[in-house]
């Protein structure tokens, strides 16, 4: 009986470790542990002043509350400086934007159609956003699976963006892994949702739909060769619309390929709390 219990054990003892081994997860939970440092790096006072905002990685703004929509903010606006600081990178604005208070003044300056405009603003408190974001991502490292999809359902509930998308996307698709289950139709929903929202927000950014099309491909052809075809199908739809017409024919020819299943890579998260 003590030789069963242990044969048991040890099996059971070895499915984990696969599990915890695979690749998916691994980088998962990688994305997410380097994601806080940053976060920490460009935050380390852990202000929550904000001023509703998400910014690309060229610095241009993708979403929006109605707090910064009230100043006169666009999307598509390129940040260039923040009270008078020129910024060259997406850090370089958050950190900036985290040294002021809640309440504070601060003057945004931002390239809207090739000229340069000053934005003056008033930052709120984004505890609320900011804390959910944490919550998501330290459970995503963690391996929290069940409340890594309940805070990221909170967080798309603040903002529909592809990265709350994605977050949650990750963390449903981690727990499916872990269960050894098959993908079924609520991850190939996410899954469309967050891409749905990336093409949105890539065309807002001349060079966003050239960053983001390979992952587009790869994630249409998972989905066709999955069974949600009709998933895959409206994305191929809403990438085409979305290409310049000289690149429409080209990425329609060579989108899809029925031959052979892949696997999804990881949403091209660049996680950052949103300010």
């Amino acid at each position: 009986m003590k030789k069963t219990i242990l044969i048991i054990a040890l099996t059971l003892t070895c499915c984990c470790a696969c599990v915890g081994m695979n690749p998916y997860v691994q980088n998962t939970q990688k994305m997410a542990q380097e994601s806080l440092e940053k976060m920490k790096r460009v935050n380390p006072s852990e202000s929550s002043s904000a001023l509703g905002i998400n910014i690309d990685k060229d610095r241009l703004i993708l979403a929006m509350d109605s707090n910064a929509e009230k100043y006169g903010f666009k999307l598509g606006d390129k940040i260039i400086a923040v009270n008078n600081q020129e910024v060259n990178n997406q850090e370089d604005v958050v950190r900036l934007m985290r040294m002021t208070k809640v309440g504070d003044d601060i003057t945004l300056r931002i390239l809207r159609n090739y000229s340069s405009l000053d934005i003056p603003a008033k930052t709120v408190d984004g505890k609320r956003e900011q804390e959910l974001f944490i919550n998501t991502v330290e459970a995503m490292r963690d391996g929290n699976w069940k409340l890594c999809i309940e805070d990221a359902r909170s967080l798309i509930n603040t903002k529909e963006i592809s990265q709350n998308y994605g977050l949650l996307y990750n963390c449903v698709a981690c727990e499916r892994i872990t269960a050894r289950r098959r993908p079924d139709v609520y991850e190939a929903r996410i899954l469309y949702d967050n891409w749905r929202l990336a093409i949105k927000e890539a065309s807002i950014n001349p060079r966003g739909l050239d960053s983001i099309r390979s992952g587009v491909i790869q994630n249409i052809d998972w989905l066709n060769n999955n069974g949600f075809s009709s998933f895959g199908s409206d994305l191929q739809r809403l990438l085409d619309g979305a290409e310049r017409p000289n690149q429409t024919q080209n990425t329609s020819t060579n989108s899809t390929n029925a031959n052979a299943p892949k696997k999804v890579e990881s949403p091209p998260l660049d996680l950052f709390s949103p300010f």
